[in-house]
């Protein structure tokens, strides 16, 4: 896993040329806490005059215990020489999802302090914060009816394009993007966005209020 040191054993079949290593390492973002958990090969080349040097395409997608995740495109140029890879160059790009998957919370505002949802917070920690705040909306019986000040977070779990823009908007109409700007704030972990917005409402009301998270961005690239 990159971010991470070679095993022993992967050390015995694998060698990086001189500064590879360091030179495919994003600048700040490390892998640790992610497993792999997918791979698909899209090109996988050798030359008929020397087939010892080969290159290959593969998307890579990772997970973490927190449900986010980030795919990675890996170039790879690599020569066979004794039963070892040695791999020559490298490019590896995190790819930003097109369709990112977002999870939704309403959280009482008297239930949680503004405080938590700064820069200086991380990621995980808000979001088990507003886990243990949010409304079960799955369990009918703990849903409360009556009509107060809810913040509305979106965690977006999937890795994002640095110039990605999320925006959080209220709509009486499920369909369709439109919706009023609700002065949502932003917040962007490594990438992975969080956007949080107030709102006053009761659940079950016939005046029914639909937020929507508009996501748009102008790059692939994480």
């Amino acid at each position: 896993m990159r971010g991470k040191s070679l095993s022993k054993d992967t050390n015995k079949h694998i060698e990086l040329a001189d500064g590879l290593a360091k030179s495919i390492r994003e600048k700040y973002f490390r892998y640790e806490g992610f497993t792999l958990t997918s791979t698909a090969i899209s090109e996988y080349h050798y030359l008929e005059a020397d087939s010892n040097f080969r290159w290959l395409s593969v998307f890579l997608r990772f997970y973490d215990d927190y449900g986010r995740s980030v795919t990675t495109v890996v170039r790879a140029e690599y020569r066979l020489v004794e039963g070892k890879i040695i791999v020559e160059s490298a490019i590896i790009m995190p790819l930003s999802s097109h369709n990112p998957r977002v999870k939704l919370y309403y959280v009482p505002v008297d239930k949680l302090s503004d405080q938590r949802f700064t820069k200086n917070s991380s990621y995980k920690e808000i979001l088990w914060f507003v886990q243990e705040k949010a409304v079960a909306i799955n369990i009918p019986e703990q849903v409360p009816h009556k009509r107060q000040n809810y913040w509305i977070f979106a965690f977006v779990t999937d890795r994002l394009a640095k110039d990605a823009k999320i925006e959080l908007r209220a709509s009486k109409s499920q369909k369709g993007l439109k919706g009023d700007n609700t002065k949502a704030k932003t917040l962007n972990f490594d990438n992975w966005f969080i956007t949080r917005a107030r709102g006053e409402f009761a659940f079950g009301q016939v005046d029914r209020v639909f937020y929507k998270v508009v996501y748009s961005s102008d790059s692939d690239v994480s």
